[in-house]
């Protein structure tokens, strides 16, 4: 994968993760909220449009939105300072020496506010 990246700065690059839905996906399309959202908003059937669509054409509408930057999700040089998720943690603070203290920390603010 590294290789990859090094070889070539001609396409994007999606990063997902497990605790997500795979990508392309009708939420990062747009097409529908998170099932988690409430999973009885009806919009089943826009998921199921999306999902019914050639890989390209869902591809392409999920970097279409991607690219507009209103997500917010794009990381560059230019954000890498502030990008952040809701606990506030930076990827330096998780490979910090003092990392576990970071972490509860970060826990304890998270409860605190909820």
């Amino acid at each position: 994968m590294i290789a990859l990246l090094r070889a070539r700065d001609d396409e994007s690059v999606v990063m997902s993760y497990s605790a997500c839905e795979g990508f392309p996906n009708p939420v990062v399309a747009g097409a529908a909220p998170p099932v988690e959202v409430d999973p009885d908003s009806g919009h089943e059937d826009a998921r199921d449009a999306f999902c019914a669509l050639p890989p390209a054409e869902q591809w392409s509408k999920c970097m279409a939105e991607l690219q507009t930057g209103v997500n917010g999700l794009e990381l560059k040089p230019d954000n890498w300072e502030e990008f952040r998720f809701m606990h506030c943690l930076s990827v330096q603070d998780l490979s910090a020496d003092d990392r576990k203290g970071r972490m509860r920390e970060a826990v304890e603010r998270m409860n605190a506010s909820a």
